[in-house]
């Protein structure tokens, strides 16, 4: 397996392509301020995108505050409550690092189709580069790709400018 980056993507071309993402699909977060099994409940039970995330630990410094990261980013075809729930019951071992970090963590979720979910995660993924999170992306997704109006099809051939 490859090295797993970490941190936020210094290549412009990610958040560009997280930003035609979450247009795509027209993606509206919702946020809960703790992550708790009673906090959970809340959450519709539909596949969707989750985020858990945190302010920096053990901060005293005001500005700081500001800060705010996701440190896992998962997807669910089964429901977002359901798998919510076992990250609280019986966390992962990537869940129990980052519950180690800072146990205050909030979660930013957003429903979407079954066959989006592939796409926003590698979208999240490449351009947030959680540092709990196994994998950084998907290899086999299709990123979304500024189109080119200079293209050739299927032939060789020089693309005049």
């Amino acid at each position: 397996m490859s090295s797993v980056r970490s941190g936020w993507s210094p290549k412009k071309e990610d958040w560009q392509r997280l930003s035609a993402c979450i247009n795509t699909h027209d993606i509206k977060w919702i946020q809960l301020k703790s992550f708790s099994k009673g906090s959970v409940q809340k959450v519709p039970n539909l596949p969707g995108i989750y985020m858990l995330c945190s302010l920096p630990p053990e901060n005293k410094e005001p500005t700081l505050n500001e800060l705010f990261t996701p440190l896992y980013i998962g997807q669910t075809k089964r429901g977002l409550k359901i798998r919510l729930n076992e990250h609280i019951s019986k966390p992962q071992s990537s869940i129990k690092d980052v519950f180690k970090i800072n146990g205050n963590l909030q979660v930013l979720y957003t429903t979407c189709k079954t066959a989006s979910l592939d796409e926003i995660e590698d979208c999240l993924i490449r351009a947030f580069g959680p540092i709990t999170n196994i994998i950084n992306a998907k290899n086999s997704v299709k990123i979304l790709e500024p189109l080119s109006n200079k293209a050739s099809m299927g032939k060789k051939e020089k693309i005049k400018p």
